[in-house]
């Protein structure tokens, strides 16, 4: 079962192939490849699967980033996509919530994200991945 932290299901669904660096790059298309339809995700705040190759993991296990901001972004998609933290849902339930993500609510989880800032993401983007994937499952 994979776990991902509650921003990350805005990431994963909008990666592109660039990141941080190659490890991160790798990793991060890893658990892209990995949520399938039928695959199992805990939802979970924090340090997860991806961070594990983040140039920006500390040895305390926080971001370098900001912990507190990235935790922020966490329990915000949590809220907004109707989960809960812990909560074991597949693709479909996934995409469901992540559509419930207002263009306002998207703006206050991702606004300051130097991804969001640079063009790689936006919640047209957001949107019209999910109703891709929808129509495929």
């Amino acid at each position: 079962m994979i776990e991902l932290r509650g921003h990350h299901l805005l990431c994963t669904s909008l990666f592109q192939g660039s990141g941080y660096s190659e490890e991160f790059v790798k990793r991060m298309t890893e658990v892209v490849e990995k949520c399938i339809p039928n695959e199992e995700i805990r939802l979970i705040t924090g340090m997860d699967h991806v961070c594990e190759k983040c140039p920006n993991k500390q040895e305390d296990n926080t971001c370098r980033l900001g912990n507190r901001d990235v935790l922020m972004k966490d329990e915000k998609t949590l809220e907004y996509a109707g989960f809960a933290k812990g909560q074991i849902c597949r693709q479909k339930e996934l995409l469901e919530g992540i559509r419930r993500i207002g263009k306002e609510q998207f703006e206050e989880i991702c606004g300051t994200c130097r991804w969001c800032k640079m063009g790689y993401c936006s919640h047209e983007g957001l949107h019209n991945f999910c109703e891709n994937k929808r129509g495929k499952l």
